[in-house]
């Protein structure tokens, strides 16, 4: 360097001293806040690289760069009197990335950190290149770009040894373990935890022997082996408990409390839990109370406890706010949402997913947005607004997709798959449900990738697609018994099931039946375990072993009664529906009626109990968006009226038509009263006979219903039976009866409930009638049917 420039590069320095001075010191305040402050680091980190580039460009411009780039890399890199300037706009850049990554903004961290590599490369600055190195790899690892981790902390590693940072290496070998561990490479993952804690041995590093000591029970955790996690975490706490580092005791409590909680030992769960948030409480290390209260809430939900759940979540809401951390405020407002869900509060779930969402939009924290607006489409689901449901799930998606989020994509992808099906738009259900496969076949996830070929064959069986549904079954099945996945291989076996029975393979369908209700009695799923009975009742019915049949069916019924009251309701009347069949293709008319009894009184309690869910349902949506949408209450009011004005209609056909039915079984009773009538005891006759004269006298009640019936259906339906029945006169009667609540809009169980047939049976009418009337299968039946009362052209 010459004379002359010394001079002048000591000026600029001289210059810039206090710039780089206030440089240090805010990126210096912004590691040391990042912890427990983590609004405040991410404001002086911003700040301190406000500065940096400021200060940059000044000596710049002073020095004579080249600025055609803006960063003026290749004459500032040339030029030795601009290390010091470049350190500071590197090492600043490095620190908000850090904070950026903190907050979950893995994109931008990793902007960043790129950034930061170039101009530490360009210095040849070697420990803050490697420690660059590895802060890169943590936001590849957080975006999934897991190949691309390992090579920076691959790089990392590299260049710690070649400055023989031992230290560094740890930290390096552990990063790269926890890649593994990504990978569910375990045992590669351990092989590097175990070189990083010989190393840490070496140097008797105590803080990062429970470092990585806590990250290999993380390992062996997800491993299943939970004995060695255990012992991992309970080393780490008693170097961290010996060594006072009081706030790694607490963190390895908190870890060994979530193992005590997933092996449901609540007892110890809660002991470990509650000593960690002790420990935490007498650091006032905020941060610390706020993961011990968020776990200790879900140890709370585990038990249905869910008073105590709210209280600890509140508390930790309330400490999110004191201390200004809005990323757990936004975790604690998704709990306490999630937990009003369990416990039907959905007004106040929407109300705290809301507040969620618009702390996550503050923050810039693409992935809590996304979560939180999904979480609003699933309240929507429930309240059965899909349309809005599907309006939030696409926002979820294209957040996803913008920052790379590819599992969650697909989840998301998978809910509108779902929700499509609730709809019974079963062609769309299957092309999301496809996307969300291809997506997670990228991804190498088994497990979920067995749950998705399961529902693309759910999706494909409703299509009524049997052989392409058996195939994706078949792919599942053997996936989830690669990953040794019970729950899910009976799952899966029981939609297998399903399907053969209705492409009439009973033999097959009790195979896969009986398969499933091992599994399942193995695995305590005993709503799933209830309903496979009633389908294996059903196989065995319809392969006619009969005995088998009423054993199974039994067995369902004595279960639904060991269910809980919400569980009980739906599973008590569809097993007396299924043993009504039964007793009705049996000829044991007596308790077939009985059975049908039982299931119409519990099927209307149902319905009544559903469309008092359903005015629950829009008054919750009153009352959370009416302030911002009083026009579309307006029009939800109008439309209310004409559901109303529909319903009526409805109800006074569906009136007439059960009163039609009830006339039919009360004859059938009649005709098997008269038979037994004529039995020699006296005695069983003359009470039979009492009977038959107060059944004579209900259908004699009726008798003016039916007198009416003709006109009344006449006018309502416009003439419909004689159209239809004029055009396709091949029709049945009672096709005819199922195509007029079809054109209705009547659904597949109200119909059932009218008709008395199940809802199997209506459904394989619909397809006898579709047949029939040679409809394409991409035309609505019931749109179809409508068109039929207008006069032809």
């Amino acid at each position: 360097m010459s004379e002359s420039a010394a001079v002048q590069y000591q000026e600029v320095v001289f210059a810039a001293a206090e710039n780089l001075a206030k440089i240090k010191k805010l990126t210096t305040l912004a590691n040391r806040h990042l912890e427990l402050e983590p609004e405040r680091a991410m404001r002086e980190a911003k700040a301190a690289l406000s500065v940096a580039e400021q200060t940059f460009e000044s000596a710049t411009n002073k020095l004579g760069g080249n600025q055609a780039d803006g960063y003026a890399k290749e004459s500032v890199l040339k030029d030795e009197t601009m290390r010091v300037f470049v350190d500071a706009l590197a090492q600043s850049l490095l620190t908000l990335g850090i904070c950026q990554r903190a907050f979950g903004r893995y994109d931008i961290a990793q902007s960043l950190f790129r950034k930061a590599h170039m101009w530490f490369d360009g210095i040849g600055a070697i420990e803050p290149k490697a420690r660059t190195a590895s802060e890169m790899g943590s936001a590849c690892y957080s975006l999934g770009e897991v190949s691309e981790a390992l090579k920076y902390h691959r790089e990392s590693l590299k260049l710690y040894r070649s400055s023989d940072d031992k230290l560094g290496q740890c930290t390096a070998l552990t990063s790269i373990g926890m890649v593994f561990w990504a990978l569910k490479q375990f045992s590669e993952a351990i092989k590097f935890h175990k070189a990083a804690l010989t190393i840490a041995k070496l140097i008797d590093d105590k803080k990062s022997q429970a470092t990585v000591l806590s990250n290999a029970g993380m390992v062996y955790w997800h491993a299943e082996e939970y004995d060695k996690a255990l012992k991992c975490f309970k080393v780490s706490q008693q170097i961290s408990a010996r060594g006072g580092m009081r706030r790694g005791e607490a963190r390895e409590l908190n870890n060994m409390g979530m193992i005590h909680a997933h092996l449901e030992d609540a007892k110890q769960a809660r002991a470990c839990l509650e000593e960690s948030l002790l420990i935490f409480e007498s650091l006032h290390d905020k941060s610390g109370e706020i993961s011990a209260l968020i776990n200790l809430g879900s140890l709370d939900e585990r038990a249905k406890d869910y008073a105590s759940a709210r209280r600890h979540y509140m508390r930790c809401l309330q400490i999110s706010r004191e201390i200004e951390r809005l990323d757990t405020e936004a975790i604690a407002l998704q709990n306490l949402a999630i937990l009003h869900w369990y416990t039907s509060e959905y007004g106040r779930s929407l109300e705290y997913s809301r507040n969620s969402l618009r702390i996550a939009r503050k923050r810039e924290d693409r992935r809590a947005e996304s979560r939180a607006l999904s979480h609003i489409g699933n309240l929507y689901a429930q309240l059965g607004e899909h349309e809005r449901s599907r309006e939030y799930y696409q926002k979820s998606i294209a957040l996803d997709r913008e920052i790379g989020a590819r599992k969650s994509e697909a989840e998301k992808l998978a809910q509108l798959g779902g929700n499509f099906e609730d709809i019974r738009d079963f062609k769309q259900s299957l092309e999301y449900h496809i996307k969300s496969w291809r997506i997670i076949q990228e991804l190498s996830d088994k497990e979920t990738e067995a749950v998705a070929l399961d529902k693309i064959g759910i999706a494909y069986a409703n299509l009524g697609d049997a052989p392409k549904a058996l195939e994706h079954y078949g792919r599942a099945l053997r996936l989830f018994r690669e990953i040794s996945d019970k729950q899910g291989e009976a799952r899966t076996l029981f939609h297998m099931g399903c399907t053969y029975a209705e492409v009439q393979r009973g033999k097959r369908a009790v195979d896969c039946f009986e398969a499933a209700l091992k599994m399942q009695v193995d695995q305590s799923m005993v709503v799933e375990r209830l309903e496979t009975l009633i389908e294996l009742g059903q196989a065995h019915s319809n392969t006619g072993e009969v005995q088998a049949a009423l054993r199974r069916l039994n067995e369902a019924l004595a279960l639904a009664g060991d269910l809980g009251d919400d569980e009980k309701k739906e599973a008590t009347y569809k097993v007396h529906e299924a043993l009504a069949d039964f007793y009705e293709q049996n000829g044991d008319t007596a308790k077939a009626f009985e059975h049908h009894k039982n299931y119409y009184d519990a099927e209307r309690r149902h319905a009544t109990e559903d469309a008092e869910e359903r005015i629950k349902s829009l008054r919750i949506l009153y009352e959370v968006e009416s302030s911002e949408k009083e026009q579309e209450i307006v029009q939800l009011k109008t439309e209310k009226q004409e559901q109303v004005d529909e319903s009526e209609e409805k109800e006074a056909t569906a009136k007439a038509l059960f009163a039609m039915q009830k006339q039919e079984i009360l004859d059938n009773i009649k005709r098997e009263l008269a038979f037994i009538m004529e039995a020699p005891d006296n005695e069983l006759r003359e009470r039979l006979n009492l009977l038959n004269k107060e059944l004579a006298t209900l259908v004699e009640t009726d008798t003016d219903v039916w007198q009416n019936f003709d006109e009344h259906f006449d006018r309502v339906n416009m003439a419909f039976s004689e159209i239809i029945k004029g055009r396709y006169p091949t029709l049945s009667a009672t096709e005819v009866k199922i195509a007029a609540l079809i054109k209705m809009n009547l659904s597949t169980r109200e119909i059932s409930r009218i008709v008395s047939l199940t809802p199997r049976s209506v459904e394989a009418y619909h397809g006898r009638i579709r047949q029939q009337i040679n409809l394409e299968a991409d035309v609505d039946l019931a749109s179809y049917l409508a068109t039929l009362v207008e006069p032809d052209l």
